[in-house]
C-alpha cells in the first residue's frame, strides 16, 4: 500500500511539474491556503501533518512564484501570516482540474462500482484519524 501512495505522489508530483511547474508539496499548501485562507506556518503544517520548517521551505518558493503574500501578524509581530495570490489563486484552480483530469485517466478503467468503493474506502482511512499519527 505504501509503494502505491508513493506511486501515485510520485506521478501527481510529475504532472504538476510539467504543466505548471509546481511540485504536488507546493500544491498542497496552495489547497490548504485556498481552504482556510489566511494561516500561519503552524496551523498550515497541523494541517498537512508536517513540520513547520518544511511549510516554510514551500511558502518561500509560492511566494517565490508570485503565488503567495506574506504579512505580520498584527496579534504576534513574530509571525507570517500567509494568503493566496489571485495568480495563486488561478493557479490553484488550474491544478485542481489538472489532478481531477489526471485521477479521471487513472480511475476510468475501474468499474463505477469499484471506484465508489474504492473511494468510500479511502475516505474511512482518510476520516479515521490514524493517519494523523503516520508521517
Amino acid at each position: 500500500m505504501e509503494h502505491v501512495s508513493s506511486l501515485l505522489v510520485k506521478q501527481l508530483d510529475q504532472v504538476l511539474l510539467e504543466q505548471l511547474g509546481i511540485g504536488y508539496a507546493q500544491f498542497k499548501v496552495l489547497r490548504v491556503l485556498a481552504d482556510l485562507g489566511l494561516s500561519g506556518q503552524k496551523q498550515i503544517a497541523d494541517e498537512l501533518s508536517q513540520t513547520e520548517a518544511s511549510i516554510s521551505r514551500q511558502i518561500r518558493l509560492l511566494r517565490g512564484s508570485g503565488l503567495v503574500s506574506l504579512r505580520v501578524d498584527p496579534a504576534n509581530r513574530r509571525q507570517h501570516l500567509a494568503r493566496l495570490t489571485r495568480r495563486g489563486m488561478r493557479f490553484t484552480a488550474a491544478a485542481d482540474s489538472i489532478l481531477s483530469r489526471y485521477q479521471y485517466q487513472l480511475f476510468s478503467p475501474l468499474k463505477p462500482k469499484d471506484q465508489s468503493m474504492l473511494k468510500q474506502a479511502l475516505e474511512r482511512v482518510q476520516n479515521s484519524n490514524l493517519l494523523k499519527n503516520v508521517v
